[in-house]
């Protein structure tokens, strides 16, 4: 027995396979958009771009000046004079001037005391109790050095001597000589005690 098909019922069941169909379809494009495989739709609404161009910054003129334009010149620093001392007894630093004097005028060397000491005993002579004084002619430099030691009087013994004339060159020092007030070379004289007493045994 043959079963007999409403036809309106055929339609409804290929609407229905259409409806599924599609939402398979739906389903699986949204899915490929969500990995990134197929790009998204585009928009079906047009959009309209509009340049608009900016705004220009409004310039304000300085007004002219009203009255002379006057220019002020820094004033200069001031430095103070220094101070200085000059007399008879000037401290430690002081400037110093040599009174004023008759033209040609000449000042002898003069010596440094704390200078001025006295050689060793020579080891030899002081065994043989050699003993003696050495006077010596001295050059002096306008430095106040001892240049030159000349024996004008020996001790009677070479060893005293040369003891004296190493000893006065390698140690004194003089006050130089002044000849209008300048410092200039000049000789003097000097003498060298040797005595035994002078040193222990």
């Amino acid at each position: 027995m043959q079963a007999i098909t409403h036809p309106g019922a055929r339609e409804r069941r290929f609407t229905v396979v259409a409806l599924v169909g599609a939402l398979h379809i739906a389903a699986i494009y949204t899915l490929l958009v969500a990995l990134d495989i197929v790009p998204p739709p585009l928009p079906s609404t047009p959009v309209n771009f509009r340049y608009v161009p900016p705004t220009q910054a409004k310039t304000i003129p300085m007004p002219p000046p009203t009255g002379p334009i006057a220019f002020i010149r820094p004033d200069s620093p001031t430095v103070p004079q220094p101070d200085f001392h000059i007399g008879s007894d000037p401290g430690p630093g002081a400037i110093t001037t040599l009174p004023p004097g008759p033209a040609d005028t000449f000042m002898p060397a003069s010596a440094l005391a704390g200078t001025h000491s006295t050689p060793d005993y020579p080891m030899l002579d002081r065994r043989l109790s050699h003993e003696g004084t050495v006077r010596l002619a001295l050059s002096i430099d306008a430095l106040g050095n001892v240049t030159a030691a000349n024996v004008e009087q020996s001790s009677g013994y070479d060893g005293l001597d040369a003891a004296a004339i190493t000893w006065v060159k390698a140690h004194w020092r003089y006050k130089p000589a002044l000849h209008d007030r300048t410092p200039v070379a000049t000789t003097t004289k000097a003498s060298i005690v040797f005595r035994l007493t002078q040193v222990p045994y």
